[in-house]
Formats: C-alpha cells, structure tokens, sequence
C-alpha cells in the first residue's frame, strides 16, 4: 500500500467524516485488492475507536470501513466495506 502524502500527494478524495485526521491509502496491485475491491481505502478514527492498525490486509477489514455509495443534495449513503453490514444514510445537516 502506498500512503497518499498530504498536503502533496496526488490528490484528494470526497469522504464523509467528522474525523479531522482522517486519512486515504491507495491500493496497488496486492492481494488486498482482492479483499478490498476498492481503489481507496479510507481510514477514519471515529469508525475504529481503541483499535490500531497492524500490518496485514485483513486488519483494515476488521474495521467499520466505509465507501460512497451515492449522494445527492440532501443525503449521501455510505456502504460497509464489511459483508452483511447496512447502509448508513446520513443527512447533510448533520455534519
């Protein structure tokens, strides 16, 4: 995985999160692609409260990752990157 250097990386993703600190990786070519099927990996400490990231692919599944599944003017849904999870709704007026 390659860590996407802030402010000089290579870009910037649109994320949901009250987590000022959050963070993107982007997967390369890996077996976590495979696990992932993401392109982004989004790393927000209010999802994962006490709990550290190690090493291994399948610590970030651990974790109540999410991804944008869509948005509009009033809502934007975020899907689990973990199987068997619902989607989370949120309105706009609360962040």
């Amino acid at each position: 995985m390659e860590e996407l250097q802030s402010p000089d990386g290579d870009g910037s993703i649109q994320y949901w999160t009250r987590d000022p600190e959050a963070y993107a990786w982007r997967v390369k070519e890996t077996q976590c692609t495979l696990d992932i099927e993401r392109e982004f990996i989004v790393v927000d400490a209010t999802l994962m409260p006490n709990r550290g990231l190690m090493s291994s692919c399948a610590s970030l599944m651990v974790g109540d990752l999410k991804t944008l599944n869509w948005q509009s003017a009033d809502e934007i849904q975020l899907l689990s990157l973990v199987d068997g999870l619902a989607p989370q709704t949120i309105d706009r007026s609360e962040n």
